[in-house]
């Protein structure tokens, strides 16, 4: 299996710019939601009302001047109910779990069976684990959980530049246009990690290099542990000896809009005295699932 390459797609500068609120023609309040000051700063709201299901909040965050805002009261509730959503760890998420034909993740001989693939209209989203340079090809459960030995790649330019054993590889095609994409990638491998923890790459489909656009990389590349345009890492440093689950989501989004698919993985790296173990129940998982 080849290298992974690090080529990265120039990301949007402008994701998540707020509307402006004029409250005098001298003076502008940038937000990206009015109610985030009801929020985060009741005490600058200094009147509520409601009337025919909308509420209308007047603030003075300044001596100088006043702003007044009205949303319906759905929209309040939605801005809950969106914000529970997301406040939760990543899970597998694909419309199918298998073969991405043609699929080569921007190298040679890397496995593209299978794949979590989401398809939403012309869109494909594809996202997959495997063995760095050096098979076997990692196990799996055929349910979006791969299981991957811990431990220091030997090829560079690692072990002097410590990378995993294996990669984390992703698939973009189709109709991209007017769309944004978010690679959601994880450093820490404590189970159950919220997805606001992970880090995160920001491209819009202008910026994609070819279509399909496809890479191959590995938690121990520099470039996703470096805050840059459009690229936010998680805490922490990688380590590519710690065990535990990794997860791993690929999400399309109208540009400036709400998310339209993803595609979503977990890396499982168990103790390598249980790895053999582990492998064998995979192999028996995935059996079961054809025979069903």
């Amino acid at each position: 299996m080849s290298g992974a390459r690090e080529s990265l797609p120039t990301p949007p500068s402008d994701r998540g710019v707020g509307e402006t609120y004029t409250a005098q023609p001298t003076r502008r309040l940038a937000c990206a939601n009015p109610l985030i000051f009801v929020l985060f700063f009741p005490s600058s709201a200094i009147g509520i009302e409601r009337a025919n299901s909308v509420l209308t909040v007047v603030f003075n965050p300044g001596a100088s001047f006043m702003m007044k805002f009205s949303l319906p009261l759905s929209a309040l509730v939605g801005l809950f109910v969106t914000s529970a959503a997301m406040a939760a760890p990543i899970t597998p998420s694909y419309t199918t779990f298998g073969p991405l034909a043609g699929a080569t993740f921007g190298g040679t001989g890397i496995p593209n069976n299978p794949v979590a693939i989401t398809t939403v209209g012309g869109l494909t989203l594809g996202l997959a684990a495997s063995q760095r340079f050096v098979g076997p090809n990692l196990g799996h459960d055929g349910a979006g959980t791969y299981t991957a030995p811990a431990g220091v790649s030997q090829a560079a330019p690692s072990p002097a530049d410590p990378y995993a054993m294996w990669n984390f590889n992703i698939y973009i095609g189709g109709v991209v246009n007017g769309l944004s994409f978010r690679i959601f990638y994880d450093f820490d491998p404590t189970v159950g990690n919220d997805e606001s923890t992970h880090g995160t790459i920001d491209i819009a489909s202008t910026s994609l290099l070819s279509n399909p656009s496809q890479a191959s990389w590995n938690l121990g590349m520099n470039f996703l542990a470096a805050a840059a345009t459009g690229i936010t890492p998680p805490a922490g440093v990688f380590d590519p000896n710690r065990t535990g689950q990794y997860t791993f989501a690929l999400v399309a989004y109208t540009t400036g809009g709400p998310e339209i698919g993803r595609s979503a993985i977990a890396v499982n790296v168990p103790e390598p005295g249980t790895m053999a173990l582990v492998g064998l129940a995979l192999l028996g998982i995935a059996a079961t699932r054809r025979r069903a």
